[in-house]
């Protein structure tokens, strides 16, 4: 945890640098551990963004507005560390329209 070797954790989801996921809006992607993610866009959105919401067991516990080719990043305190890092996702791109 927070590269100390005396406070581990469990990890609960991992990709690897060619591992990639589509998400259409409203759709949940199940981490693990009780974390959700799930991403919303207008259809009218002309700047390309969106809105990441990240639940716990139901409940979420953050929501971030997100944008093409940029990171986010979720953070909380586990064992005493402080911003442990709990999730990150990269956005390659985001589409608003209808995909054929």
């Amino acid at each position: 945890m927070n590269g100390k070797a005396n406070k581990l954790a469990k990890l609960v989801y991992e990709m690897d640098e060619t591992d990639k996921v589509t998400l259409v809006s409203g759709e949940v992607l199940k981490l693990g551990a009780g974390y959700e993610l799930k991403i919303t866009l207008s259809m009218q959105s002309i700047t390309k963004t969106g809105m990441a919401f990240l639940s716990k067991d139901g409940k979420t516990v953050d929501e971030a507005v997100i944008g093409q080719k940029e990171v986010y990043v979720y953070t909380e305190t586990v064992l005493g560390e402080e911003d442990s890092l709990i999730f990150t996702v990269y956005v390659d791109s985001i589409f608003s329209g209808q995909m054929t």
